[in-house]
């Protein structure tokens, strides 16, 4: 398409947009007052009526057994955890929202505070950039139904972690956590307000030698923000900034035909003992808000991320990975109130552009001058959308939106001949692509409410993911070429919530075409044929009283090839389970709160996770990673002027995995590769205590 045609097209397609979330406000009279800086941090406070959102408040996350805030997502319904290491750091730490399996990071959308920390690669989140010491609430939009407000990749949800306001009345606050395997940490929170300005400031470090051998990790990260109250908005700053290294120990090895089962007889010990990997990452965010009145408000906020990675590989000729990745955004959004014949509505409508720059070297060592190879590219997205929720009556509310997003991806590898290195990127040389892409994101939503406090919903939606550059690379730089992955889910549900007592459930079932996944059977990259998901997930939070509660959920799910993706081999995967994907889980957790003259707080949390198939198992033929429970505890309190409390994790010191990995020339009918199988063993028991005092 043409310059001048795309200029075109998204013009028309912006005044359709404009028109659609303006030309039906016929009255200016509205019964609901913008929220004071609500469309800051969050986009769905218009609501989305239809969708099972759910929303967990800072009492959740502080009373959770979780050591990390991956681990803790784990918990909610429909969100599956995994790790390749454990323990609190994180380091590689994965979650998946509705059964993706290996891709669950590019299908599930985490946002702070609105902006998306999913990068333009597949590398681990920065979720080191989050202490939960800061974080207000978490919003959980499950499947396609973020898709209008968000765009690109969210389609197995959205996760926006809320963190708190600078304005509004924090402690400071000073922690120290010491804990299995040599862990320390320290966190300090510093408040201060002066009438309309107000700063915070949150400091982290982390020294852990972590479960396995070369598996230590040493984390710094400082968060700031500042924020000035103006008479109709606010201004705000705010700046991240982490450093992270981390030994790599790679995995353990099953050869059943061998008889060699390190699974039994050598979990801990390191693959790869002198490999690593470190991370600096900066982000800055600068924006404004503006109410024009009580009834229409803007935010205009731009947004700024470098993130270098370096690794080192001994079992590589290219010993050295050298990754810059810098990300640019600019979100201006509108929120209208209003009302169409007295009926109440509220619209958010916004442009979306993001611009991202990625480069990655391949080196012999780092004394080396001249780069053996080098993929670079860059991504840029423009997406306008509009969001509208309406209450047609008291017991009736609607909403639907649209989304028209524009990309365009430059992409390629530079292979130099002569420098020292692996010689095997020779084939590599000169692959560029560029390709441009329009996608449409849609959805719509009923809410009906059968008595004031029983409702049933339901929703219908379209999304799309465009392929990262870790998909366009793949394991030997041919699956640049990769179209855009589709997906229409449908959703109907129950809710049910009172004083002492809440239920939610719901069925879906989502319909993709063109799946960005590996191929096993020839080791590349590709768009699938069909793949279907369906499921079930049902929520239940019980207070028995004002000290004892429990939250419990479920979640059903199957996940599955319609057709043959084998290109080679003798195998059928129609109707066969998407890899790392389990089809049950279950968590339940029991709190007791304010004890012995509201001294002691304590919470126990079961979980429970089915078995799934390794990766690269497309054909399901091997062995299946098995389901396994955990039992975790909390106990804590106060203590003169001291916070204090001490958590037990797998107590019952369960062995078990949640990752691992089978052999791609099994699933291409070699037979000698099968039963060959790379797992990563997660801890038994973890005990941290921790100590801190506000002041």
């Amino acid at each position: 398409m043409s310059d001048l045609k795309f200029i075109f097209h998204f013009s028309k397609h912006f005044f359709i947009l404009l028109f659609f979330s303006l030309s039906i406000n016929a009255e200016e009279n509205s019964i609901f007052n913008l929220p004071e800086i609500f469309v800051t941090n969050t986009r769905t406070n218009i609501g989305l009526p239809g969708s099972s959102t759910k929303v967990y408040s800072q009492d959740y996350i502080s009373n959770s057994t979780a050591t990390n805030l991956a681990e803790l997502m784990g918990n909610i319904a429909g969100i599956q955890y995994r790790d390749m290491f454990g323990g609190s750091g994180q380091i590689e730490a994965r979650i998946d929202m509705r059964g993706f399996g290996a891709t669950g990071k590019s299908n599930t959308l985490i946002m702070i505070n609105g902006r998306k920390l999913n990068d333009l690669d597949m590398g681990g989140l920065s979720w080191d950039l989050i202490p939960t010491e800061t974080i207000e609430r978490i919003e959980v939009i499950p499947g396609n139904a973020g898709s209008v407000l968000y765009g690109d990749g969210a389609v197995g949800g959205v996760i926006n972690i809320i963190t708190t306001n600078a304005l509004s009345k924090i402690n400071n606050r000073f922690t120290t956590t010491y804990g299995s395997h040599d862990h320390f940490q320290e966190n300090i929170t510093l408040h201060k307000r002066f009438g309309n300005f107000g700063v915070m400031i949150n400091g982290d470090i982390l020294d852990n030698n972590n479960y396995r051998r070369n598996n230590k990790h040493e984390q710094y990260t400082l968060n700031s923000e500042i924020r000035y109250k103006l008479l109709k908005g606010e201004l705000y700053l705010y700046s991240n900034l982490n450093r992270d290294y981390h030994g790599l120990p790679g995995q353990r090895t099953i050869r059943a035909l061998e008889g060699r089962n390190e699974h039994k007889t050598d979990r801990l010990s390191a693959e790869t003992p002198a490999d690593w990997a470190k991370e600096n990452n900066i982000a800055l965010t600068l924006g404004g808000i503006h109410n024009f009145n009580d009834n229409f408000g803007m935010v205009l906020d731009g947004h700024y991320t470098v993130k270098d990675q370096d690794a080192y590989f001994v079992g590589n000729k290219n010993h050295i990975t050298d990754t810059v990745l810098r990300h640019y955004s600019f979100t201006p959004r509108f929120t209208y109130d209003y009302q169409l014949k007295n009926i109440p509505s509220k619209n958010i409508f916004g442009i979306d552009i993001n611009y991202a720059d990625y480069s990655s070297d391949r080196k012999a060592s780092v004394h080396v001058t001249q780069t053996k190879l080098r993929h670079e590219s860059n991504q840029l997205s423009v997406g306008l959308y509009s969001q509208n929720s309406v209450s047609l009556s008291d017991n009736i509310n609607l909403s639907g939106g649209l989304r028209f997003q524009r990309i365009l991806f430059n992409g390629g590898t530079v292979f130099h001949e002569d420098a020292e290195g692996d010689d095997d990127g020779a084939s590599l040389k000169n692959n560029t692509i560029s390709q441009s892409d329009n996608r449409l994101g849609a959805n719509m939503g009923v809410e009906y409410f059968l008595q004031p406090n029983f409702s049933i919903f339901g929703r219908t939606a379209r999304s799309f993911r465009i392929a990262n550059i870790d998909d366009r690379i793949g394991a030997d730089g041919a699956s640049m070429a990769l179209k855009p992955q589709m997906s229409y889910d449908f959703e109907i549900g129950t809710l049910y919530e009172n004083n002492k007592f809440s239920v939610q459930s719901s069925i879906y079932l989502m319909l993709l075409r063109n799946e960005i996944q590996f191929n096993s059977s020839n080791s590349n990259n590709l768009n699938l044929g069909r793949t279907k998901r369906y499921g079930f997930e049902n929520s239940v939070i019980y207070n028995l009283n004002n000290k004892i509660s429990m939250d419990t959920n479920i979640s059903i799910l199957r996940s599955e090839f319609l057709d043959n993706v084998n290109t080679a081999g003798p195998y059928d995967t129609t109707d066969e389970d998407i890899p790392l994907v389990a089809n049950f889980t279950a968590n339940s957790s029991l709190y007791f709160k304010n004890l012995f003259n509201k001294k002691i707080n304590f919470t126990t949390t079961a979980r429970f996770v089915g078995k799934k198939n390794k990766e690269n198992d497309q054909n399901n033929i091997e062995t299946a990673i098995p389901s396994y429970y955990l039992l975790d505890l909390k106990l804590g309190g106060d203590f003169l002027s001291y916070n204090w409390n001490l958590k037990a994790n797998n107590v019952l010191g369960n062995e078990y995995h949640n990752y691992g990995v089978s052999s791609a020339f099994c699933q291409q009918g070699h037979a000698s590769f099968c039963m060959r199988e790379s797992y990563y063993p997660m801890p038994e028991q973890t005990f941290t205590l921790s100590i801190s005092r506000d002041f």
